[in-house]
């Protein structure tokens, strides 16, 4: 009661307490951190391995059965389950909420499956990733248009390397595209004319691309490293590659006998914007970073960075984090002011 009494005799400290609180409130609305969701780790890690070509029994027994020899070796993992599927499978790893460092879990798991051995060669190394609120996308674009292989993966690494410098951008990944390759394709006429075989080439391409340390080379003015071999990737040195030569100055090129050029890696899948062929790119933002703010710079550099792109290529915004955002937000704030003119 006294407390009551005291508050009807100090009205004045009433109003102007309840006017200090609703400031507090606006300030910390337009300026707290905005989130759809909360940053809490679910406790899962995905596992994952692709070995291109590959149908699911093959996948199953020979990536996903010793991955998971080694994963029943860690204390702490509640359960795990696997899918398997032409080129690639996936374990998914529950992780027991009852374990006090789960972090030391998910270490154990990393380290227990570097340690698998006897995979097939094809197979690319597994992938081991901790499913976090935190690593949820806020953006997704789309690269698309018409360019030639060798200048659409130049295009898409240009502005993977864009995106990942814009504040707020924790990884920037992309899809749809494969990884750009040297491909030689033998002509069968010249083959039979100079009497060479693709056993012979291939076998010589693999001793001249091998690159190794070649030690130190130093004299009194400067030091630098040696390197012994080649690399594929020169498109020039393949083409001057020499297949067979004679005591008398003649060689043939690997040019001479095959076309050489740039091209992509084949995919199982592909993607398509429109009629187009298309890069898709997934954003994920720091976890302490301000979704909208992250997203509308991004926005606002990516409009600047249309400008940049080669005529025929064209980047659009397909799934936006920050709209539900601001949709909830705006539930939010409409309920605020609805709730105060009432009081």
């Amino acid at each position: 009661m006294k407390f009551l009494q005291f508050l009807q005799k100090n009205k004045l400290f009433i109003h102007y307490s309840t006017i200090v609180v609703i400031i507090a409130g606006v300030y910390t609305l337009f300026n707290i951190q905005r989130e759809a969701r909360p940053n809490v780790n679910f406790n899962r890690v995905t596992v994952q391995a692709f070995y291109p070509g590959a149908s699911p029994s093959d996948i199953e027994e020979l990536i996903i059965d010793p991955i998971e020899e080694k994963i029943a070796e860690v204390d702490g993992v509640e359960e795990y389950r696997s899918v398997s599927y032409v080129g690639a499978g996936q374990i998914s790893v529950t992780i027991d909420d009852s374990y006090p460092d789960p972090g030391e879990i998910i270490d154990e798991l990393r380290r227990k499956i570097s340690e698998v051995k006897n995979l097939p060669s094809g197979v690319e190394d597994p992938v081991v990733r901790e499913i976090k609120a935190s690593n949820i996308p806020v953006l997704n674009l789309a690269l698309y248009g018409d360019l030639d292989a060798f200048n659409f993966k130049l295009e898409t690494e240009k502005l993977k390397d864009f995106i990942g410098l814009q504040h707020g951008v924790q990884s920037v990944s992309y899809s749809g595209i494969g990884a750009l390759q040297l491909k030689v394709l033998t002509r069968p006429e010249k083959l039979d004319l100079y009497d060479i075989t693709l056993a012979e080439i291939q076998s010589k391409l693999s001793t001249w691309a091998k690159q190794k340390p070649g030690g130190l080379f130093e004299n009194k003015d400067y030091v630098t490293n040696l390197t012994i071999g080649n690399d594929l990737n020169d498109l020039d040195g393949l083409k001057n590659f020499i297949v067979r030569s004679n005591d008398y100055g003649k060689s043939i090129k690997l040019s001479d006998v095959a076309d050489i050029d740039f091209a992509l890696e084949s995919m199982q899948s592909a993607s398509i914007f429109g009629d187009k062929d298309a890069v898709l790119f997934t954003v994920v933002k720091k976890p302490f970073d301000d979704s909208i703010k992250v997203v509308d710079n991004l926005k606002e550099k990516l409009e600047e960075y249309q400008k940049s792109l080669p005529p025929s290529m064209k980047l659009k915004l397909y799934k936006d984090q920050s709209k539900r955002i601001r949709d909830k937000l705006r539930i939010v704030i409409s309920n605020a002011i609805t709730g105060l003119a009432l009081v």
